[in-house]
């Protein structure tokens, strides 16, 4: 008959180590995308929201540069005339 020894201090700081690990992970993963929601898993409604601000943001971003080829355009007619 065997006996296998079992060191619950170790398997006890094991643990905490993997959850402290996978927590890091986590932060990890938000420091380097610079969003605290980086992914749908983070929280689904609020990643939504932010994908939804993220489109309104370019299509702004486009307006403005329209906006602005058209104020040069003008700008350039009129010293033209």
């Amino acid at each position: 008959m065997s006996s296998i020894n079992t060191n619950n201090s170790a398997m006890s700081a094991l643990s905490t180590l993997r959850n402290i690990n996978s927590n890091l992970n986590s932060t990890q993963d938000r420091i380097s995308t610079g969003l605290k929601v980086s992914s749908g898993k983070d929280n689904a409604a609020y990643f939504a929201i932010s994908e939804t601000m993220k489109g309104d943001s370019g299509m702004t971003k486009a307006v403005n540069e329209s906006l602005t080829l058209t104020k040069n355009s003008v700008a350039t007619a009129r010293l033209g005339a």
